[in-house]
């Protein structure tokens, strides 16, 4: 058979003959095994070693040329040894933080997280909207939190994964915000479907970019230039969460005037790990 898009199947064949006897016909059996799935996952291995490998080696080439110029006492002046030294703790902040979130998206994928059960995600969002309006408030960006809250924000989830996708979202708008910005967390409920956005009125995502951004490790230009510290994974693990919760996710952007970020979560739905 001929698969529209062969080129992304992968097979291995084996062949047989078969004979009754010396003057008798032979037959040919091929037997074709799809090892597309296996080459697919090795792929994805190979890519994310890679890409993990880039993304320690950068910051640790970093902090060792610095250090070493510093430990030669080649730099005399105090000004110039005090940035040396902000460089270092700004890739040890950023090496940090890539572990951090190695680990959340790691037990993500690997289905490890806490017990999955039915819990009313009001008080999750309180706290983290208690917790990041301080951190948005200290960049001088205003924050508001408008909520339907009550007992009928009950999702099959668990805390940590409602912490993970809300605050990965809300974290992104704050580092992307200008000063004196919006963002806005608000979270809305029908009769089967909680909604949760985060919208703000920061730097926007360019047209190019966006079907990339919720890849792992992919970080828009001018972000990288804002916040160097960041993992380039809080989406890809909001991503991931939430489809394991059966939710959905999306967003809306325009370059130097915005996002809006969505997930939308089955109320009352069973999720049933292996």
């Amino acid at each position: 058979f001929q698969p529209s898009n062969f080129e992304d199947w992968y097979f291995i064949a084996d062949l047989f003959f078969l004979s009754e006897g010396r003057d008798s016909d032979s037959s040919l059996i091929i037997m074709l095994t799809d090892q597309t799935m296996l080459y697919n996952y090795e792929k994805m291995r190979t890519d994310f070693v890679a890409n993990v490998s880039h993304e320690f080696k950068t910051p640790l080439t970093s902090i060792r040329g610095y250090s070493e110029t510093l430990l030669s006492d080649s730099v005399k002046d105090e000004q110039t040894r005090t940035r040396f030294l902000k460089k270092i703790r700004n890739q040890s902040v950023y090496l940090e933080n890539l572990v951090s979130d190695l680990l959340k998206l790691n037990r993500i994928e690997s289905k490890g997280a806490e017990e999955i059960s039915e819990i009313n995600i009001c008080p999750v969002l309180n706290e983290i909207a208690a917790e990041l309006k301080l951190k948005a408030e200290t960049k001088k960006i205003n924050f508001s939190y408008k909520n339907d809250c009550g007992d009928s924000f009950i999702v099959n989830a668990n805390t940590k994964l409602i912490y993970n996708i809300v605050a990965n979202l809300i974290a992104n708008s704050i580092q992307y915000s200008n000063e004196n910005g919006n963002i806005i967390l608000s979270a809305t409920t029908n009769e089967n479907i909680i909604r949760i956005e985060v919208k703000d009125d920061g730097i926007g995502i360019p047209e190019k970019d966006k079907t990339r951004i919720f890849e792992r490790f992919f970080r828009v230009d001018k972000a990288s230039a804002i916040y160097a510290e960041g993992s380039g994974l809080g989406l890809s693990i909001v991503k991931n969460a939430v489809e394991l919760l059966s939710g959905t996710y999306g967003f809306e952007s325009e370059e130097n005037v915005g996002s809006l970020f969505w997930v939308e979560l089955i109320k009352e739905k069973s999720v049933k790990i292996i």
